[in-house]
């Protein structure tokens, strides 16, 4: 069936056939699995619509970011610092490496004893399945097995290859391979973009870089509640979605997405549809306030308190324990307690699970 983006595709010099048969099998595999679940959070709509364009809007985004001379730099391992790839103003996509399509085609170049990762994202560039790797100026690997190490070297009568070499222990003379690492990629990223790398765009691309790290450690900091009110499978797609959208994009939806998990009202933030189940939470913070509003919810009828329940006293911290649904006040080493949204602590340094 044509689609808007058959006349990208065939200039990537993609298998046209063959790509189509994957797209089906991937919507089919990516209903079933992800869009069956029920109580999503609206903010998951977003993830929903990247993973429907995957190979299309963002490719097309891809190259009309090429048109305009920036470079896309492709990679396998999180080893590789994104911040130089951004400081020279190029992209960075993380690779296709997650499905044996194209095992028969990389196993007529790789031994077949070869693990099935290395065979998929030569299998993916082989039987051109992927316009990832077809968009790349440069594909960068490391040397974190010996089965890559080989198959770059395969790898690169195919496309252009950049390998990384990975310190192997954590002794001094592996600090300063590794530092002539970062600076021999500098170099070459450097080459490859036209660009100069200076101190004030690695800094911004740190701060961008770093703000996407934030919004997912506050995602997995929300995951401590139990119930979860987000599924595991939804979690896993947007840590992979982060390795090929935009960063600031990204960054941005799934802060939202964590605003609206925020939002809800009690108990509604910790679960979804799940009433009936225990909601335990453990939050540890430096700076503590003074006073908390705490609204018990022992039965329908409400009973507020302005006292700060102080559990378990640490050094310059405080870990204090809720749960819900329950009947009692706080006594002894426990809590009973449903915490209004509103008056969460704004920025918890850790949560912890109970």
């Amino acid at each position: 069936m044509p689609t808007p983006y058959d006349d990208i595709w065939e200039k990537l010099n993609l298998d046209l056939p063959a790509h189509e048969g994957l797209l089906e099998v991937l919507g089919k595999f990516y209903g079933d699995i992800y869009l069956s679940q029920s109580g999503r959070l609206q903010g998951m709509e977003y993830l929903d619509f990247v993973l429907s364009e995957v190979h299309g809007l963002r490719i097309q985004e891809l190259l009309e970011a090429k048109a305009r001379g920036r470079k896309v730099i492709g990679t396998f391992c999180v080893f590789v610092p994104e911040e130089l790839v951004l400081a020279a103003d190029a992209i960075q996509v993380g690779l296709c490496a997650g499905a044996e399509i194209g095992k028969e085609a990389a196993e007529k170049i790789l031994p077949r004893n070869t693990c099935a990762l290395i065979k998929s994202f030569v299998g993916f560039k082989i039987a051109r399945l992927c316009p990832y790797i077809e968009s790349c100026d440069l594909v960068v690997g490391e040397t974190t097995c010996d089965g890559k190490k080989k198959a770059y070297e395969i790898f690169a009568d195919y496309a252009p290859v950049y390998v990384m070499e990975i310190p192997q222990m954590k002794q001094a003379c592996d600090r300063e391979l590794w530092q002539a690492e970062i600076l021999r990629f500098q170099d070459e990223i450097e080459r490859v973009t036209g660009a100069t790398i200076t101190a004030p765009k690695l800094k911004e691309a740190i701060r961008r870089l770093n703000a996407r790290r934030q919004v997912l450690q506050r995602l997995n900091r929300l995951r401590a509640a139990s119930p979860v009110p987000i599924s595991g499978r939804d979690v896993l797609l947007i840590n992979q979605i982060s390795f090929y959208d935009d960063p600031g994009r990204f960054t941005a939806k799934i802060g939202e997405l964590c605003d609206e998990w925020w939002s809800l009202p009690a108990p509604s933030l910790w679960g979804r549809n799940r009433a009936s189940a225990p909601v335990t939470l453990a939050i540890w913070w430096t700076n503590p306030p003074k006073a908390w509003k705490v609204c018990w919810r022992p039965s329908p009828s409400a009973i507020c308190a302005s006292t700060a329940p102080v559990l378990r006293p640490m050094p310059s911290a405080w870990s204090i324990l809720w749960s819900w649904p329950g009947t009692s006040k706080p006594t002894g080493s426990s809590t009973t307690v449903c915490l209004s949204a509103s008056l969460m602590p704004s920025k918890p340094s850790r949560w912890k699970r109970p």
